[in-house]
């Protein structure tokens, strides 16, 4: 009897160890997520802190309007644009970690079945 579960305790064991390498990879890229989140937010509020403060200095209003167009468009600009993709970028990468795990995961439970 022993030897009809030893199968069934392989397919658990690896089971068990993919979810913990999933657990990990999950983790791993959420915290990618944030920090690239968190990254593009910190960008964007002193983006808008330099356009306030550059309006605030302004005493007319054609002061302003020079002042307003290098604050509102600045040169970081292009990285607030990129930010959505490199978070999808991570997204693509933790799907294709999944994938990986995953494929590792049938290939033990078919060696635990024919074994």
């Amino acid at each position: 009897m022993p030897n009809s579960s030893m199968p069934i305790l392989n397919i658990y064991q690896s089971y068990l160890e993919v979810s913990a390498q999933l657990a990990a990879v999950t983790f791993a890229m959420a915290d990618k997520m944030t920090h690239a989140s968190l990254l593009a937010t910190h960008q964007a509020l002193n983006e808008q802190l330099k356009l306030a403060y550059s309006l605030a200095q302004s005493r007319q209003a054609s002061e302003a309007r020079e002042n307003f167009q290098p604050a509102f468009l600045p040169a970081s600009s292009a990285k607030l644009i990129r930010a959505p993709s490199d978070v999808m970028l991570l997204a693509t990468e933790m799907q294709k970690e999944f994938g990986s795990y995953f494929q590792r995961y049938i290939e033990q439970v078919k060696s635990g079945i024919t074994a």
